[in-house]
């Protein structure tokens, strides 16, 4: 069953097939399936197997007959050349409809029929088990099953449907052996009673075939019927809704009829392309290559989209790209709340014969002249059209595609096949930036056949999203994505297969190898663990840290991974029996005397190394340790690990590629214990990110969505649970339950709740109880909804209580501060391994206490690791004096935070979670690692709220950290909704800046965000813009431009390129290195939609992106301006850059242009030859001007200006929040922050340092006073380097 749901339920019609009826549907296959669309390609699949025998059975489908939610059963574009797939597609409809409906209705005598007699002959390919207590383990002989009316009836009704599969779940084991000639209950897939297997599940059996039979229902029983056992019924309605901007189609005005008439309308004008008709994203070119086809002759098309459904407290789409509710039925006849079906319009599903009329239509008015525009994408979306409505034959002449030959052969479509698949082999290894693969292209088009393109509200940690992101960082994979398309329907046309591949990082380029044995888990491991860590090649051989791993030198090599298992080395137990690694490398050295195995989690690798003897070594990044299972303390018991073998320090280690075997028998069984492993799909969080148009947005999600792989170090002797994130929390959750130790949940429980910024938990789903027995009892603790002293005083003891120190003066409370400090650390050789130094604890007095704003400390003082942490825990607790010192003269804060550069971010965060979720046992205060956290409702700001609803009581705010990169805060302060919700409380908010020198350096002190729009410039004014872009570059005076209108601006200008022009000189002589902007490779590997304009950066044009104004650090011009010196500049420094838009543009230089000014080349040569602008510009140096004329006006044609932007000053947030800030750089001054202006203070600003040590030129000293002055600034540093600066600041 490995695999199977990629074999089965994708798009591998031909190439895969189940060894026989029974094992496609085996449930360790369906319950995999996360999707109908999926459901119902593994039944198409299976029935392939038996197309001829079935072929005179299926008839034709009357138009007549029922039509209720048929609009769901849309077929996929590339699916509809094939007439075997079409035929069971409208039978796989028949199949859900009959089954609905039940018994044989009055009307549909004919559906009926059809669908009885494919169920009568596949009653001869299935087994059946007696269905009794008694002997379910033994095969009920088909004559007996005949013989029983009812089973039978319900047989012929319902099978192959929801409601079949409901009742009836195909168990057996995960290997079949074709060649077993014994047919029982142990070498094959037999199909059990739901009911029947799901009370066996819990029960002991005495006979070996029941207790295996029983262990699969525990394996797979329970998540099969979570994604199968749906109520169905023919009382849906529907509910339509148009949502704006949600469709990715309607929203750009991208649909295939705007295509086609385009394409109808310019089939004879060359200088169409695919940018003009599609756009640059890659999502438009899916939804129009992907279209959505019903048969129904006499109509056209119908409006449809994702449907809405409430799945576990969150609002999935069904039928939306990206989003999967993990139901097998048809959403649209499951029973819902009101018996209405809200379905979000986002495109049209178009009738077959309706297209095909309209395809043949165009190309018939064509009257078989080529298509004049030689434009790739173009080409090849209309090729797949052809392909998929029958139309290749007959016209595939119209293509302009000189590349494939096969096109001048259109009856062979097998020809066709093997240059697309030659094309798409050479681009596969010309492409060796990213990690695209033909198989995920694949299975993206797959999805976006039977699911819905949408703009908005797009899952962007989905793996779609990323392959996206990587599809739009290059144009060229527009050509990709339609070559993929195409193939996929050749391969079912031809009924053919292609070849499957693994894509590797291996010399820090991508690399394919066609394995022997391919495994599509393996592939996506490989395809993520290369990416991650380094793998190289030496002599055929691929390598990591020198073990050698794959033999890779012939065409075809074995490429395999494996499973280890651990057992504990200590002879302490728990109910975990063993710890078993999956995707485990094993080196090409092992033989029988020793074997070694690589195993990678969480940035770290484990070589286990096992002698013959029995002896086994594990060594984590080179140190050795050993798996154990510790009791650490009331709260973390027994929990499996990983144990230094030099320290009591252990490793908790999380990751979906570890297995625990944890003890099912008697009273430790999940079910009599009431702990069940969905526990995470009932607990869902609030998660902000960032999506496919750079909005910030919230999403909800289940806990079990957010699972990845993290380590865990726990140090001795006082083992207090620390972690660097929240991911950790939600993984080490994860854990806890897998293992169900209930005490070491309810601790990661606490933390969790502290660092999210909402957590719910899906108690009751209608009548059924989702989360019972210790589980529930442990939430409700929590929650304090449920009181408990004993756990009171487990749990008690691993938090720190700061609110008993409350009266203690503010140095004595440092001290005791940094005596909890210290038990956070490592503990070697007696003692500690990082405790406070008393020049630390004088710094942070001084910064708490301190009237200035910003202080300074050498660098190496511990400012990120020791200060932080406890400027925290004193923010975090009720020390009077501490807070009255924190108020800075206002009001009491209860929002702290944290500014960082953007390269210490993740260590902040790291530290503030790490000391700072384990105090005050019970208090309520969060801490968020995104400062558009702010955005979420539940985030508040101010003194005080309601105690509840309708209540006139007040009570204080929960505390809050944020922890946020200084460009963060800035752009957060340019939203709207953050500004209402922040600016009315500002004086309860402390802002602490780490690194603050970095924080007010000039070159950073502006953020900006822009958004832009289509410009409108004549020709006088670009002509302009030439001329005085000209002169500047050239050094020549203002030209004469008193005719020009509004002359002032222009003279202006000329002073501002001039300024720009020092700039360049001035920051680098390489602009590639000043100016990231213009980069390909930062576009690339880009995240956010600047990655989508790639063209732009070819073309040099100015493009409509949110981000942060960095294209020349420094420089106040604004980007318009700065972008048309640019262009010109760089026209003169790289001309190379322009070679593929000239190539695209040459073709419209007029004889007058090339008379006026290059008409020293040849007219033919310039307009129609293929000699690269840089080619013609080295060879004809005196063309330069003329041709880059010639492209300057074409580019800022193109460009885009500013529409509105909002700027953030660094000086801003200092003069509008209380500060404080730190720095290992002593040479800024202070500033007047909030506190001196709230207070309308006028007297001198303290220091940042002790000046008494400067010196400046002027006072001439003898060189021994210099050496004392110096002296006394290098104090007890040795090779101290200093650079003497003025300084200019303001001063209040």
């Amino acid at each position: 069953t490995e695999g199977g749901p990629y074999k089965l339920g994708l798009a591998n019609y031909y190439k895969y097939r189940a060894a026989n009826l029974m094992f496609g549907f085996n449930t360790g296959i369906m319950r995999k399936l996360t999707s109908f669309s999926e459901f119902n390609a593994l039944r198409k699949n299976q029935l392939l197997a038996f197309y001829d025998q079935l072929k005179p059975l299926l008839g034709k489908r009357a138009p007549t007959e029922i039509n209720k939610y048929r609009d769901y059963y849309f077929m996929a574009q590339f699916e509809i050349g094939q007439e075997e797939l079409v035929q069971l597609h409208h039978h796989t409809y028949e199949i859900d409809i009959q089954s609905i409906f039940g018994p044989p209705r009055a009307g549909c005598p004919k559906m009926t029929e059809r669908v009885h007699q494919v169920n009568r002959f596949l009653a001869g390919k299935i087994l059946l088990s007696t269905q009794k207590v008694e002997d379910y383990d033994k095969l009920q002989p088909l004559e007996k099953f005949l013989k029983k009316e009812q089973s039978y009836v319900f047989f012929l009704n319902n099978f192959m449907s929801a409601k079949y599969f409901t009742d009836f779940a195909a168990l057996g084991f995960s290997d079949i052996n074709p060649n077993e000639k014994d047919v029982n209950s142990l070498t094959q897939t037999v199909f059990y009673s739901s009911a029947l297997m799901t009370k066996q599940a819990g029960r002991m059996e005495n006979q070996f075939e029941k207790e295996c039979i029983n262990q699969m229902a525990r394996s797979t029983l329970r998540s099969y019927l979570g994604a199968i056992n749906t109520k169905q019924d023919m009382g849906q309605r529907y509910r339509f809704s148009i949502q704006i901007g949600h469709g990715h189609t309607y929203s750009k005005y991208n649909t295939l009829m705007h295509y086609l008439n385009v394409l109808e309308a310019y089939w004879r004008n060359p200088d169409v392309n695919n940018i003009q008709v599609f756009g640059k994203d890659i999502r438009a070119l899916l939804a129009i290559s992907c279209q959505k086809i019903f048969f129904e002759e006499g109509h056209s098309y119908y409006h449809y989209g994702p449907i809405e459904s409430q799945v576990s407290m969150r609002n999935d789409m069904d039928l939306q790209v990206a989003c999967n509710t993990g139901e097998m039925a048809a959403s649209v006849s499951c029973e819902k709340l009101g018996s209405k079906n809200t379905v979000v319009v986002t495109d049209r599903v178009f009738e077959y014969h309706y297209l095909r009329d309209i395809l043949r239509g165009m190309l018939a008015r064509a009257q078989g002249v080529r298509l004049k525009m030689d434009n790739k994408v173009l080409n090849l979306t209309l090729l797949s059209l052809m392909l998929d409505f029958g139309l290749y034959e007959e016209y595939a002449g119209l293509l302009n595609l000189p590349f494939m030959e096969s096109i001048q052969h259109a009856r062979d479509k097998h020809h066709l096949q093997v240059e697309v698949s030659n094309l798409l082999n050479e681009m596969d290894k010309k492409n060796t930036k990213d990690s695209v693969t033909r198989l995920k292209v694949e299975e993206l088009i797959f999805e976006a056949s039977y699911k819905f393109v949408v703009n908005k509200n797009f899952n962007v940690h989905s793996p779609q999203a990323e392959l996206i992101r990587m599809l739009n960082a290059d144009p060229s994979y527009h050509q990709y994505v339609l070559l993929c398309k195409i193939y996929m329907s050749l391969c079912q046309i031809n009924k053919s297969v292609e070849v499957d591949y693994y894509k590797i990082m291996c010399n820090n380029e991508h690399r394919i190898i066609i394995p022997k044995n391919f495994s599509r888990e393996t592939s996506d491991y490989l395809d993520q663990i290369t990416k991650h860590y380094s793998f190289s090649e030496k002599n055929g051989i691929i390598v990591h840290d020198e073990l050698e791993l794959f033999d890779v030198r012939s065409p075809q090599p074995e490429m395999n991974l494996f499973k280890v298992r651990f057992d504990s080395a200590l002879p302490m137990q728990s109910m975990v029996k063993y710890l078993e690694f999956a995707n485990v490398f094993r080196s090409l050295t092992s033989n029988e005397l020793t074997q070694q195995y690589l195993i990678f989690v969480a940035d770290n690798t484990l070589l286990i190394e096992a002698a013959s003897g029995g002896a086994v070594t594990i060594r984590i990044n080179g140190i050795l340790v050993e798996i154990a299972t510790i009791f650490f303390n009331e709260a973390v018991s027994f929990v499996p690990c990983f144990k230094y073998s030099d320290s009591d320090d252990v490793i908790l280690f999380t990751s979906p590629n570890m297995h625990y075997l944890v003890d099912s028998g008697g009273q430790f069984n999940e079910n009599y214990y009431g702990m069940k492993h969905e526990l995470m799909e009932c607990i869902s969080t609030d998660q902000m990110f960032v999506d496919l148009n750079d909005c910030h947005a919230i999403k909800k999600c289940a806990l079990s969505e957010l699972r990845s792989e993290s380590k865990t170090v726990i140090y001795a002797p006082d083992y207090l649970l620390q972690v660097q994130g929240r991911q950790q929390l939600i993984n080490l959750l994860d854990m806890a339950v897998y293992v169900r130790n209930v005490s070491f949940f309810i601790l990661v429980l606490f933390y969790l709740r502290r660092s999210c910024v909402l957590l719910e938990f899906n108690d009751k789903d209608k009548k059924v109880q989702k989360i019972t027995g210790p589980w529930r009892e442990a939430i409700l603790y929590v929650l304090d909804r449920s009181p408990n002293p004993h756990y009171d005083a487990i749990f008690e003891k691993q938090f720190f209580n700061l609110d008993q120190h409350h009266a203690l003066p503010l140095r004595e409370f440092i001290d005791v501060l940094c005596e909890n400090f210290t038990r956070y650390q490592r503990f070697i050789d007696g003692h500690y391994q990082i405790v406070p130094t008393e020049k630390q604890k004088q710094f942070l007095h001084r910064i708490i206490a301190g009237e200035e704003c910003f202080h300074f400390s050498e660098v190496g003082s511990g400012k990120t690791k020791v200060i932080l942490p406890l400027l925290c825990h004193v923010f975090l607790s009720n020390n009077t004096e501490a807070h009255t010192c924190l108020r800075r003269d206002g009001k009491k804060k209860n929002m702290l935070v944290i500014l960082v550069p953007e390269h210490l971010v993740h260590d902040a965060q790291a530290q503030v979670y790490r000391y700072c979720l384990n105090l005050n046992f019970r208090e309520e205060y969060r801490i968020h690692d995104d400062i558009f956290a702010l955005l979420h409702e539940s985030v508040q700001v101010g003194a005080s709220k309601r105690a509840c609803s309708g209540s006139t009581t007040l009570q204080p705010r929960m505390k809050r950290i944020f922890i946020t990169s200084f460009n963060q805060f800035k752009k957060a302060l340019t939203h709207d909704d953050i500004c209402a919700k922040v600016h009315p409380h500002r004086e309860h908010i402390l802002v602490v800046a780490d690194e603050v020198d970095d924080f007010l350096d000039r070159d950073k002190l502006v953020f900006n965000i822009c958004t832009n729009a289509n410009n409108s410039f004549h020709k006088s004014t670009l002509e302009c813009y030439l001329e005085v872009s000209k002169a500047v570059y050239r050094g020549q005076s203002r030209p004469a431009l008193a005719s020009a209108p509004n002359p002032t601006y222009w003279e202006q200008l000329f002073d501002k390129f001039t300024a720009i022009h020092a700039e360049i000189q001035e920051k680098s002589h390489s602009i590639n290195k000043s100016f990231g902007i213009f980069n390909e490779q930062t576009l690339r590997h880009c995240s956010t939609n600047i990655a989508h304009d790639v063209e732009g950066y070819k073309s040099l044009i100015a493009r409509p992106y949110e981000s942060v104004n960095r294209a020349m650090p420094g420089s106040y011009y604004s980007d318009v301006e700065r972008t048309i010196y640019l262009t010109y500049y760089i026209l003169m420094e790289d001309i190379a850059k322009y070679d593929e838009l000239f190539q695209q543009e040459r073709k419209f230089i007029s004889f007058e242009y090339f008379s006026e000014h290059v008409g020293h080349l040849d007219y033919d040569e310039l307009v129609y030859g293929s000699d690269r602008l840089s080619v013609l510009v080295e060879c004809h140096p005196e063309a330069a001007d003329g041709l880059a004329r010639f492209l300057y006006e074409i580019i800022l044609r193109r460009m885009e200006i500013r529409e509105k932007s909002r700027s953030v000053n660094s000086v801003d947030v200092v003069f509008n929040f209380d500060c404080i800030g730190f720095t290992g750089t002593p040479f800024i001054d202070n500033y007047p922050t909030f506190a001196y202006i709230r207070s309308g203070r006028e007297d001198r600003i303290p220091d940042l340092i002790d000046r008494s040590f400067y010196v400046y030129a002027s006072e001439d000293i003898s060189d021994a006073h210099f050496e004392e002055r110096f002296q006394k600034f290098q104090g007890k540093n040795d090779n101290v380097l200093a650079e003497y600066v003025s300084s200019d600041f303001m001063e209040g």
